[in-house]
């Protein structure tokens, strides 16, 4: 297989995997913008992960106490074998305010190009 083909194929999957990537969370007050945090992620059963430990980044403020329930939630991870395997992952959170939850989608880690 060609690097073209494999390439090809890579961009023509890649959107079924976002489904796996995306988490909705409750949106009861009605916040309105978008946020970026830091997740880290340990395991937690089968392929989940629980959030460990949550940072806001940057973003709309009103978003920033939505960290709680990212650290509660649970995220579709598979972790490499080993002893204490922890992932840290960027996430995207877009809330509207004419919407009852608001969408939490993790990055591809190569997307991310900075820490900021």
């Amino acid at each position: 297989m060609t690097a073209e083909r494999l390439d090809s194929l890579i961009a023509e999957h890649r959107q079924e995997l976002l489904p796996l990537r995306t988490l909705k969370l409750k949106n009861p007050d009605k916040r309105n913008g978008n946020a970026a945090f830091f997740v880290l992620l340990r395991p937690a059963e089968a392929d989940l992960a629980k959030g460990e430990a949550v940072k806001f980044l940057s973003g709309t403020e009103i978003l920033k106490d939505m960290s709680d329930a990212l650290h509660a939630s649970r995220f579709f991870q598979t972790f490499p074998d080993t002893s204490a395997p922890k992932i840290l992952r960027r996430e995207i959170l877009s809330c509207t305010a004419s919407a009852a939850e608001c969408t939490f989608v993790l990055d591809l880690p190569e997307d991310v190009r900075s820490i900021d």
